[in-house]
């Protein structure tokens, strides 16, 4: 009975406490803490100050596209050229006569349109490159190939094309005839005048297959691409309120937000970045992700290469505007640290695979609010 008691005694103790206890202070406890030691949350929207659009050049692009678009309503045109490199052609002697040589390009990208024409001009690369540091200005000069084209290709492309087979037999002889083992490969480029779309692979290998007949007989080998990449060039539209953002070639929009305002202990809770879409003024299609990115930039050094804390701004709607928005919290907490305020670099999120064209109304825009914002929820520290 006397350890029954105590057992008792000890529970209703334990229950007493238990129930005592709550998160709401109680006539006790009110007026403990003074006011100005309570949390409070302040909200803040900074609007654009400025922006621009300006040429960055995706460096290393990926897969095999190719072709030429011109697009009427902007009076502003697209080129794609693609590189290829093969190895392996001393297996084969000096002396085999080549019957055949097939380019494989597999088309799992079509940029706008799903149908269309395209002609292609097959040439020579004359010195080395690599796919991870390749841009337009490279591929240009007269010394990076032969200016004659060894041959030609072309096509209709429909819904239903899923590869590109480009005959390369004279370039295959003449490197079988030498014996050279590697080769710098072949640059594909568009005809302006026979090409209105701009096709190829982003995620599968080019194979090339030579058929040859060597001591009368027919055989034939198969490689698959060591390098392969493209290039792009193009003009975005010219507006004094809708700032472009285009893959591929690489044009980037740098955006400036005055945060001066923030007290310098600012703790940021949220800080939503948003910009409006211009859907009727952008070109993009469904074989890419709908989203942008946004960078800390961190020098002031043109073309603002110096990025970090890269955020993803998937596409969403807000009553009837077409917005692309994150919350960049570590951006602007940065400024309001230690970073200098160089502003945001936004980007097309394949910038590297595709050839989509974002429009975004800027800091000019007629309409308030369709400018970019920067609604920031803080707390000041103590």
């Amino acid at each position: 009975m006397k350890y029954l008691f105590y057992s008792i005694l000890f529970f209703s103790l334990i229950l007493s406490i238990i129930t005592g206890c709550s998160d709401d202070p109680n006539i006790l406890g009110i007026g403990l803490i003074p006011s100005q030691d309570t949390l409070k949350i302040f909200s803040t929207t900074a609007e654009a100050t400025a922006d621009s659009t300006f040429l960055y050049r995706v460096i290393g692009t990926s897969g095999s596209i190719v072709g030429f678009y011109h697009d009427a309503l902007s009076n502003t045109s697209l080129e794609s050229r693609g590189l290829v490199q093969f190895q392996g052609f001393t297996v084969l002697s000096e002396t085999t006569q080549v019957i055949s040589a097939i380019v494989k390009i597999p088309v799992d990208y079509k940029f706008k349109n799903s149908t269309g024409k395209i002609k292609l001009n097959v040439h020579e690369i004359l010195v080395s490159w690599s796919e991870n540091a390749l841009i337009w200005n490279h591929c240009t000069p007269d010394s990076f190939y032969k200016r004659v084209p060894d041959t030609t290709f072309s096509t209709d492309i429909d819904t239903s094309t899923s590869v590109l087979t480009v005959d390369i037999a004279p370039v295959v002889r003449r490197w079988i005839k030498e014996q050279t083992d590697v080769p710098y490969g072949i640059l594909l480029i568009p005809d302006s005048l026979m090409s209105d779309i701009i096709v190829g692979t982003r995620n599968s290998f080019d194979t090339l297959k030579v058929e040859y007949r060597s001591a009368d007989t027919t055989a034939s080998f198969s490689v698959i691409s060591t390098q392969q990449s493209f290039i792009a060039n193009g003009a975005v539209p010219q507006s004094d309120s809708i700032r472009y953002i285009q893959a591929g070639i690489g044009y980037r929009e740098l955006i400036r937000f005055d945060i001066s305002s923030l007290p310098k202990r600012a703790g940021i809770s949220q800080a939503t970045f948003e910009v409006t879409s211009d859907e009727n003024s952008a070109i993009k299609n469904g074989y890419m992700r709908d989203s942008l990115v946004a960078y800390l930039v961190l020098d002031d050094t043109f073309p603002f290469a110096s990025l970090s804390l890269g955020t993803i701004c998937p596409k969403s709607t807000d009553g009837s505007r077409t917005i692309y928005s994150a919350d960049i919290r570590a951006i602007v907490q940065k400024w309001v640290v230690r970073q200098t305020n160089y502003g945001i670099v936004l980007r097309s999120y394949s910038e590297g695979s595709s050839f989509d064209r974002f429009a975004v109304f800027g800091a000019s825009s007629q309409d308030p609010s369709r400018r970019p914002k920067l609604k920031i929820k803080y707390t000041e520290l103590p």
